[in-house]
């Protein structure tokens, strides 16, 4: 607590002198050095008619003038904020402003937190039940442990009109004295705010001030804390007014010591004292003070070292009737969804889980949603870890779906398709949260309108060079000035790249795409992904069109260059082109089998065979060129003369007489990961990437698609025969309960849906439906229904996979989703969320909220041939649609083998019954198979068990 004090005082001290030096001493020292700024009207006349030579004017004038605005913008942007932190409101915000008023709060907060903390600050209104409490600093002996405590003063009454402020340090070597009581503390929970757990916890809301004056500028558990803007963090523990509503804690219990060995991690140690790896950060607080061999503590929980030791609170020492009467912290959760993963909790205050967690009621949730609305920003990935950008990513996705397909036209019956190593699943993870289907398919949109015009108006197709697809807008760079109908509209070439051949730029919102009356032979099908501009658009070019590209950097990264080029090309959709891959990516042909890509060893046999084979006369063909060694001038002559639609992709830098005559060649500069420049254009690009790694598991995720089937995983068996409560393996869908409690249900065997949600339904992000908030909503409900409890890890890992699950931006993110679902699935009859506030068991979903799959489960159980027939038809009854479908992409990632689960499971009971059918003669049950299979599989057809 002096600690704290001190850095307060400090803080404080500095930022009131840096507030005079720039109040006063600015103004001062302009008035000395530069006097009277403004000019007279010889001085304006002459500065206007005769060049500047000595710089007078511009010292003596027009800098000092600069200066005086800069000041009176920041001076003004303090004395907006200066009520508002005296009277504890917030302030107004003015426009264009923001920059002065952020550095005046700051300046501002940290001289209040010193008045209020130091106790310059004395006095209370009148009338005010509340005295400024006393800061009290107790550090006992042998247990390392610091608390912090607050007592009223006992001379100020509920009438007083003064209290005096005072601070005391005491040490105490043992522990004769008397016990001093905690200050109350409380714990904040989602959707709070200072006026909330005012009127909560002191009666009012108007003394939230109180609150913020207690707390402000005191470190946290996430490293952040209260500043004049009052925001709080999930998590905090906010250090309350001595005349809260709480109990007295008991005396703490000395903790129990734990010497770290080799291979000890926080989690593991939490995870065997407790029984949850998550409550670490109470291991954290409890060892802070401690002191370790080498003179240090224990600042950084993931580092950890043998032969410190460690405490571990409250293990084997208090009883039940102390736990249950620790109230120092209110309404807390040991595991709050708000607390950022891996953050260091400071507060060494215990913590009391409620048996229920509080109903939230209509008005919190309109809050929460409006709150939520602000929080949540979230995009899409550009590309993986390793580099595969989105376009490619919807490629490779698309030719795997029709791998996994054919697999599951093997599966026997009863068993699954094999699905990949955890690896290369990892990838596919990754594949699915970077792939933008939509961005692709506008410019699909955008392309074919363009050939359906220039067909209706017999003009050729504009020479089209490079596309860059941003998240609002698609735009083409054509060389020359071919003009483009209306909705295009012209646009200045960026500023970093430079304009070479008359290059001219048109863009369309993609929002605007018109209707294309006929669908015609996609044009420009050598389009491929470069990488990411530094606004995050993928850059295309037209292979086709460049005639020949040269990539230069280290040979890993033009190889990685040259893999990722030829396997978008492969697995494109847009029209039939040939790839072939000279001297490398062999591995990859074989297992993509793509009738696209080929590989040859060499020049020599690629010369040897015409390009002719197998193709139509013209079709385009890209060869990639991944050798060592630079063409001799007869290859080169040998290799242009193969095709009339001949593009080249080769390592190394390119000469301008294998290019187009008319420019200069154009190179892809990769200098490291991230970094590429693209020339002639002088583009800055992170390029795609297909490294050694990334291809080895891309690799091994196609080749699973060629195994075996195999039994079911051990945690379907394990789910089927869980079940979730309900009716157990007769009766029909609807005795089963879908929906039949009045609770909200989420359809998993179709489209996925949650139905009857009681509250607000989440609204969109500001920038279109395109981004609208329910399908993460949606999501999250799902996931928690096939995960019934699930850690903050847990879901930020299956939501938004590419991100880090640590950070404020995370912990925003996944607070905000959570506020606004529990918002909109409203509450039950007893009054609890259906997405209850996290308890001691993590996050959850309320018992009630059920899917249709819970449901099917408690119909058919582990073993569909054991069920009635008309139970199994009562179950398939449930399907409307293939599982797990009708979500945007980036959506259900980490439901890929639950999806093929309930696939297998839907296959297998319309098998059954197709064959019952056969032998009864039941037409009205085959009839349901088959229209079932449809729904799942629309090329498979019924099979004979």
């Amino acid at each position: 607590m002096q600690e704290n004090t001190m850095k307060r005082l400090a803080l404080g001290l500095g930022s009131l002198v840096l507030a005079l030096a720039l109040l006063v001493g600015i103004p001062a020292a302009l008035l000395f050095l530069a006097g009277n700024p403004f000019p007279s009207g010889d001085e304006l006349s002459r500065a206007l008619s005769t060049p500047d030579y000595g710089g007078e004017f511009l010292v003596g004038t027009l800098l000092p003038l600069i200066a005086w605005v800069a000041w009176a913008t920041f001076a003004l942007g303090f004395l907006v904020e200066l009520p508002g932190h005296i009277r504890g409101i917030p302030s107004p915000h003015l426009p264009g402003l923001g920059l002065q008023q952020l550095w005046a709060a700051a300046l501002i907060g940290a001289i209040v937190v010193m008045l209020t903390g130091v106790g310059a600050l004395a006095g209370s209104t009148a009338g005010s039940p509340t005295a400024v409490p006393a800061s009290v600093s107790v550090s006992q002996s042998g247990t390392g442990a610091t608390f912090g405590a607050t007592q009223a003063d006992g001379g100020a009454g509920a009438g007083s009109t003064d209290s005096a402020a005072v601070s005391i340090d005491t040490t105490v070597e043992a522990a004769p004295a008397a016990p001093i009581a905690a200050a109350p503390t409380y714990v904040v929970q989602p959707g709070d705010s200072l006026w909330r757990i005012a009127e909560q916890q002191l009666g009012s809301g108007e003394r939230f001030a109180e609150i913020a004056g207690l707390n402000l500028g005191v470190a946290q558990g996430d490293g952040h804390s209260l500043t004049a803007e009052n925001w709080l963090n999930a998590g905090w523990v906010l250090t309350l007014p001595a005349d809260a509503a709480v109990p007295a804690a008991p005396e703490a219990a000395t903790p129990a010591e734990h010497v770290v060995v080799e291979g000890d991690t926080l989690w593991d140690l939490a995870a065997d004292a407790y029984g949850d790896g998550t409550r670490y950060p109470e291991i954290v607080a409890a060892s802070a003070a401690v002191v370790q061999p080498d003179g240090t503590t224990i600042t950084d929980p993931n580092l950890i070292q043998p032969g410190e030791t460690v405490n571990l609170p409250g293990v084997g020492a208090p009883t039940p009737d102390a736990v249950a009467a620790v109230a120092g912290t209110v309404a807390a959760s040991p595991v709050a969804e708000g607390v950022p993963v891996g953050a260091t909790i400071e507060a060494a205050s215990p913590t009391v889980t409620p048996a229920v967690a509080a109903p939230v009621d209509a008005s919190a949730g309109v809050e929460a949603n409006a709150a939520g609305a602000a929080a949540f920003s979230h995009t899409a990935p550009a590309h993986t870890t390793g580099g595969i950008g989105a376009v490619l990513a919807v490629g490779l996705l698309g030719l795997l779906a029709l791998r996994r397909a054919g697999q599951r036209g093997r599966r026997e019956f009863g068993r699954r398709i094999a699905l990949p190593t955890a690896e290369a699943s990892t990838l596919e993870l990754e594949l699915r949260a970077v792939e933008n289907r939509m961005g692709l398919d506008d410019i699909d949109h955008a392309l074919r309108y363009l050939a359906v015009w220039a067909e209706d108006t017999g003009r050729t197709l504009p020479s089209i060079e490079a596309i860059r697809l941003a998240d609002d807008d698609i735009t083409l760079y054509l060389s020359g000035t071919d003009q483009l109908p209306r909705p295009f509209r012209t646009k200045a070439v960026p500023a970093d790249v430079v304009p070479g051949n008359n290059t001219t730029a048109w863009t369309i919102d993609r929002a605007a795409l018109p209707g294309v009356e006929r669908v015609p032979q996609p044009p420009y099908p050598a389009f491929v992904t470069l990488g990411q501009d530094q606004a995050g658009a993928h850059i295309l070019v037209d292979l086709e069109r460049l005639g020949t590209l040269g990539v230069t950097g280290p040979p890993e990264l033009r190889l990685g260059v040259l893999t990722a080029i030829a396997a978008e090309l492969a697995t494109s959709r847009r029209s039939e082109i040939r790839v072939t891959v000279v001297g490398a990516a062999d591995d990859l042909a074989t297992a993509l089998a793509s009738p696209r890509l080929r590989h040859v060893p060499d020049v020599a046999t690629l010369l040897a065979h015409p390009a002719g084979d197998a193709l139509a006369a013209d079709t385009p063909e890209i060869v990639i060129l991944a050798l060592a060694q630079p063409l001799s001038d007869r290859q080169r002559a040998a290799l242009a003369a193969r095709s009339a639609r001949l593009g080249v992709v080769q390592s190394g830098s390119t000469a301008r007489a294998a290019a187009a005559p008319d420019r200069a060649p154009w190179t892809l500069n990769v200098d490291d990961i991230g970094a590429a420049r693209l020339l002639p254009v002088g583009l800055s690009l992170a390029p795609q990437l297909l490294g050694a790694a990334e291809c080895t598991r891309l690799i091994e995720l196609f080749r699973s698609t060629a195994a075996h089937s195999v039994t079911r995983p051990e945690w379907a068996r394990q789910m089927g025969a869980a079940g979730v409560g309900g009716a157990g393996s007769t009766g029909t869908a609807e005795a089963a309960g879908v929906g039949a409690s009045g609770a909200p249900w989420i359809r998993l065997l179709g489209p996925v849906e949650v139905i009857g949600a009681r509250g607000v339904e989440p609204r969109g992000i500001p920038g279109g439906a395109k981004r609208s908030r329910l399908p993460w909503a949606t999501e999250l409900v799902a996931f928690f229904t096939v995960h019934r409890t699930a850690s903050a890890v847990d879901v930020q890992t299956a939501l938004w996979p590419a991100d880090l699950p640590t950070g404020l931006a995370a912990q925003q993110n996944r607070n905000a989703l959570m506020n606004e679902t529990r918002a909109w699935l409203g509450d039950s009859t007893d009054d609890e969320p259906y997405l209850p506030v996290v308890g001691a068991d993590g996050l959850r979903l309320h018992a009630d909220l059920q899917s249709d799959w819970d449901v099917w489960r408690q119909l058919l159980g582990d073993d569909v041939t054991l069920t009635t027939t008309a139970t199994l038809v009562s179950a398939l009854r449930l399907v409307t649609g293939a599982p797990l479908t009708g979500m945007p992409a980036n959506h259900f990632a980490w439901a890929e083998p639950l999806r093929e689960e309930i696939t297998g499971a839907v296959l297998d009971a319309a098998d059954e019954l197709a064959a019952r059918a056969r032998i009864s003669g039941d037409a009205d049950a085959a009839a349901l198979a088959t229209t079932v299979r449809a729904f799942v599989e629309p090329h498979l057809v019924v099979r004979t068990k």
